[in-house]
């Protein structure tokens, strides 16, 4: 009885890391001779926004792709050097055609310029069909914090 119950946790291991290994993979087979191009718009705030030092703005960016699957996204805040100051996503989204991220009640608490960046890769790590499309889906907003 107790090797029965050992079989079927296995079964049920492999399966589910079957499930998983080819869940975006399938998305690949349709993908492959497409390139990975995504409309990204940061809705808000506004490029060249205007704000105080720890007054509170939401951030929304938008993705499309038309017919296809959406897959790693990330927002980010970095400083004029380019350090990151705040990651607001970073994620595998895996959604068909739109997708929305929203955040509310973002603060910076030194004044300076600002830069979100909006993104999205493919699969590998952006570089799908051996190209790196990271640029090609990267779009940033000027922020400046008085």
């Amino acid at each position: 009885m107790k090797n029965w119950k050992s079989l079927q946790l296995l079964l049920l291991v492999i399966l589910t890391v079957a499930c998983l290994n080819t869940s975006c993979k399938e998305d690949r087979k349709v993908d492959e001779a497409v390139s990975y191009e995504v409309d990204v718009d940061i809705v808000s705030p506004a490029n060249n926004a205007q704000m105080v030092v720890d007054e509170a703005f939401n951030v929304e960016v938008d993705y499309t792709r038309a017919e296809n699957t959406i897959h790693n996204i990330k927002v980010e805040i970095v400083d004029n050097n380019g350090n990151q100051i705040q990651k607001l996503v970073e994620r595998h989204a895996h959604v068909a055609n739109e997708f929305t991220f929203k955040a509310e009640n973002i603060k910076i608490d030194q004044a300076g310029t600002y830069l979100i960046r909006a993104s999205t890769t493919d699969l590998e790590d952006g570089a799908g069909e051996g190209q790196d499309d990271s640029e090609n889906n990267l779009v940033e907003h000027t922020i400046i914090i008085q």
